[in-house]
């Protein structure tokens, strides 16, 4: 039920992710991210809206399970590049970009990628 749900409802489902996005403030976080330390940074990002819904989503420990896993109807690639759309005009090579690629990755391996986010 959950996964037949979560596909109908992608575009809502991505909406979300949008909103969530748009909650943080991600030239602030991009300049914590150079001027402060690691710690602040990354506690910081962890609050993030997106960073949360990506734990609930993605992380196998965590993740809400309702029939199959969320990453059936959006992958973490696609989440990332729904994003960077909607707040960077996917311009991957954006620093400022950095800290929605980071929150993404603490809890998903985004496929594609050498390393995690």
């Amino acid at each position: 039920a959950g996964g037949a749900f979560r596909e109908a409802n992608k575009t809502l489902l991505e909406a979300c992710w949008r909103r969530a996005a748009a909650e943080t403030d991600w030239e602030q976080l991009s300049e914590l991210r150079a001027s402060a330390g690691d710690v602040k940074y990354v506690r910081s990002l962890v609050n993030t809206p997106v960073a949360r819904a990506a734990r609930r989503c993605y992380d196998e420990s965590f993740a809400v399970r309702l029939g199959p896993p969320f990453e059936e109807v959006l992958t973490p690639r696609d989440v990332l590049k729904l994003l960077e759309g909607a707040i960077g005009g996917g311009d991957n090579s954006d620093a400022a970009l950095d800290p929605i690629r980071e929150a993404i990755g603490l809890y998903a391996l985004v496929e594609g990628d050498d390393m995690e986010v």
